[in-house]
């Protein structure tokens, strides 16, 4: 009997040990991504231009983790998110003018027709601003074409 817990007391704790990272591992699979690389989509408007988020003020969204650089900020995402989101959830407009997902910087951004595009660089934002209509329609059919229903 006193063979039997202790080799309980050795075998719990050990097996308690070996688990622990797969349950940290699970934890990280189920967290949101995080949305624009950490910039507040909400400052493009307010700010003109990108700044970064604090990780207190934050807003899953659509699978995504918006952080803002300020509890106004955040509020206003909060009141109307489709106003303030990136198109094709912030993968780079022109390559998916061309139908491709590309990851974007957050830093090469331009609003147009209020709503917020963020570019891979400066020279796909130059190329989609110089054929804005046509651009906007064919990647807005693009993400349309790659987006799953729900």
């Amino acid at each position: 009997m006193i063979l039997l817990t202790r080799r309980w007391a050795i075998l719990v704790p050990l097996a308690l040990l070996l688990a622990a990272p797969f349950a940290t591992l699970r934890a990280a699979d189920t967290a949101p991504k995080i949305g624009i690389k950490g910039y507040d989509p909400v400052a493009y408007f307010v700010d003109s231009g990108p700044r970064h988020g604090d990780a207190q003020y934050f807003v899953d969204h659509d699978g995504r983790r918006y952080l803002f650089a300020s509890a106004a900020n955040r509020d206003q995402f909060l009141a109307q998110p489709d106003r303030f989101l990136p198109q094709y959830a912030g993968f780079c407009a022109s390559a998916m003018w061309v139908g491709a997902r590309y990851e974007a910087d957050p830093k090469n951004w331009r609003i147009s027709d209020g709503r917020l595009f963020i570019f891979a660089g400066k020279n796909g934002a130059a190329s989609f601003a110089a054929n804005e209509s046509t651009s906007m329609a064919d990647a807005d059919e693009h993400w349309r074409a790659i987006t799953p229903k729900n």
